[in-house]
């Protein structure tokens, strides 16, 4: 990525609380996993050819999960202050703000789609079904019900890029045939249960 050292270091002094819950778990590092899932998701050609706008990818990622934290990102708000403090023009902070207000539903550009997709692809696949099941037994919903309910994830057809949409076709696929399997073994026990 290519905020300079520095100017990273302030800027993640400033976010790292803002991704503290209530309770006191830090949720940071979505953002490290985040970032990882969206530089395999973008183009090595446009990478290559400059197309990327890394320093504008680095800055939506940092603050792509404090958005209701922040308050305002318009001009005089603390985030623009601070930002512009930091050397950021009114036109990066306003594209910014834009960028931050629609990645999630309408994302434009590379850097957008790209952060969309990281956030999806979390999603999808045999791991976000486990998580699932795993967070509605502590919900205290019945497995039977979590089981039965229970899909693969978002379709291909909502991801932006071209990666993004094939990562999601082979962990939907994947996804499809472990809860097709875990299915068939409950009802198997339930089976021998009633014997």
């Amino acid at each position: 990525m290519s905020l300079a050292e520095e100017r990273r270091r302030q800027i993640e002094s400033w976010v790292r609380p803002l991704y503290v819950e209530l309770d006191g778990v830090d949720t940071f590092g979505v953002v490290t996993r985040r970032s990882s899932l969206v530089e395999s998701l973008l183009d090595a050609d446009l990478l290559a050819a400059g197309s990327i706008d890394e320093e504008y990818l680095e800055l939506l990622l940092l603050y792509h999960g404090t958005a209701q934290r922040i308050g305002s990102t318009g001009p005089g708000g603390r985030w623009w202050l601070f930002l512009k403090g930091l050397g950021l023009s009114d036109a990066e902070l306003r594209r910014l703000s834009v960028g931050l207000s629609r990645w999630r539903d309408a994302p434009r550009g590379s850097e957008e789609e790209a952060l969309h997709d990281a956030v999806l692809l979390e999603d999808v696949g045999v791991g976000a079904c486990a998580r699932r099941l795993w967070w509605a037994g502590r919900k205290r919903i019945a497995f039977e019900r979590s089981l039965s309910a229970l899909d693969a994830g978002p379709v291909a057809e909502r991801f932006k890029t071209t990666r993004g949409r094939h990562l999601a076709v082979v962990r939907s696929r994947a996804a499809r045939a472990w809860l097709e399997e875990l299915r068939d073994s409950v009802a198997a026990e339930d089976l021998t249960r009633r014997c």
